[in-house]
């Protein structure tokens, strides 16, 4: 399994740094209105996806040893069309998405949808090296793609951006249908309830609250733009994809927790190995984000480009709220992992309405800086509620989440036990 993670691992950081290439190829190419359209796009698909992960999400994982999968991926991609479609429509109508994107964010929607469910079948058959190529493959697309469409054909605006996608979608999606080909002997429908309780009984709860953390992280996106447009709107999103390139490691920590925890019956070991993880994802976040913010702002400004002179103060301002995610990404992992998911929904839907709340009230008022504060703000009341159903369920005493050397052995043990 270790080697698993570290092969995980080095893909997640060379997507990191193709996320890196093209946001700025986006931001020196387009400025700012330009990266405050396209996030609000990305902002569209990503809800989308939340809403077809109700039966085409990580529940295949569970689904696919367990059932045919013909019929999981005829299920799947049925009600991604329809929800893709319903989605996009609605996001139109709500004017969450840019004015003329409705066509291009269902049918992109769409095909993440089928990317996701090729991948969630890889992972059933734990076929990981051919799920991580596959994740790869987007990442260096997307890149290449970009470059070409700004640099080479010169379709220097949105435009270029759409495309690549769709490059980059559509190559990865059909990278994905052969490998899962062979899975897929099709055989006749019949009796799909089972197959359809399953899926929302596995999904459900977990997509909810994927759906409303999404809201939780990009919410502060459609009251910038509201507010103030898609220039500052661009300005934030670079700032916050920036800082949260530091999840990297945490997320890691995280994936490792989750197969460990889900096979793990001592309730009281769960709880201790999650609360050293806590302490060392905190850590390892606290030093990205202090080396982060000690890179000069003329580093930025060439990265990005002039008009991105502020990005190191959104940085800044979305710190503590950057940490914040770092340990509670554990806990949901431990939830999670228990059988204790409605704990993750509820955490998401109070840090989703602190921020609407804090949003409209400090957003209007102060641009760019009281987005950073309402953003932070909402993950740190979060990780409390997290930390108090922790301390509920674990019946920890509060001196045990203070660092000690003893954290430090916790963590040793857990990856020693974890290599195979």
């Amino acid at each position: 399994m270790f080697k698993k993670i570290l092969g995980t691992t080095a893909v997640k950081i060379t997507g990191a740094i193709a996320s890196l290439i093209v946001l700025s190829l986006n931001a020196r190419t387009l400025g700012p209105a330009g990266v405050g359209t396209i996030s609000l796009i990305v902002v569209g698909i990503a809800i989308n996806q939340n809403i077809t992960s109700l039966i085409g999400g990580s529940a295949i994982v569970y689904l696919t040893p367990r059932y045919d999968n013909f019929h999981i991926y005829a299920l799947s991609s049925a009600w991604a069309l329809i929800s893709s479609a319903a989605g996009s429509v609605l996001l139109s109508i709500t004017h969450t998405i840019p004015t003329g994107q409705t066509m291009n964010v269902f049918l992109l929607s769409l095909l993440a949808s089928h990317i996701n469910i090729n991948q969630m079948i890889m992972m059933g058959h734990e076929r990981v090296k051919v799920y991580n190529l596959n994740t790869l493959l987007q990442s260096i697309v997307s890149a290449g793609a970009l470059f070409y469409f700004f640099q080479i054909v010169g379709i220097q605006s949105v435009d270029g951006f759409i495309y690549s996608t769709y490059l980059a979608f559509g190559l990865t999606y059909l990278l994905g249908f052969v490998f899962v080909y062979n899975k897929l002997n099709i055989s006749p429908f019949y009796n799909l309830l089972p197959l359809i309780r399953e899926a929302l009984r596995m999904g459900g709860s977990i997509q909810l609250a994927g759906l409303l953390q999404t809201l939780n992280y990009r919410f502060s996106y459609f009251l910038l733009k509201k507010f103030f447009g898609e220039a500052t709107l661009g300005r934030f999103d670079a700032g916050n994809k920036l800082s949260e390139g530091i999840w990297l490691i945490s997320k890691s920590i995280a994936l490792v927790q989750y197969s460990r925890l889900s096979n793990e019956s001592d309730q009281d070991k769960s709880a201790v190995i999650t609360l050293g993880l806590v302490k060392v994802s905190l850590g390892v976040t606290l030093a990205g984000v202090l080396l982060l913010l000690l890179i000069p702002s003329t580093i930025f400004e060439v990265l990005l480009g002039n008009e991105f002179h502020d990005v190191k103060t959104v940085i800044l301002v979305l710190s503590p709220g950057i940490l914040a995610i770092a340990s509670g990404m554990i806990f949901s992992h431990y939830f999670s992992g228990t059988g204790r998911p409605h704990f993750n929904t509820l955490g998401s839907a109070i840090g989703l309405v602190s921020l609407v709340l804090l949003g409209y009230l400090l957003i209007p008022a102060y641009g760019l800086m009281g987005a950073g504060i309402a953003t932070s703000s909402s993950y740190l009341i979060s990780l409390i509620y997290q930390l108090w159903a922790f301390h509920q369920i674990s019946h920890m005493p509060w001196r045990n989440f203070a660092i000690s050397k003893n954290d430090l052995i916790v963590f040793k043990e857990f990856f020693r036990n974890n290599k195979a």
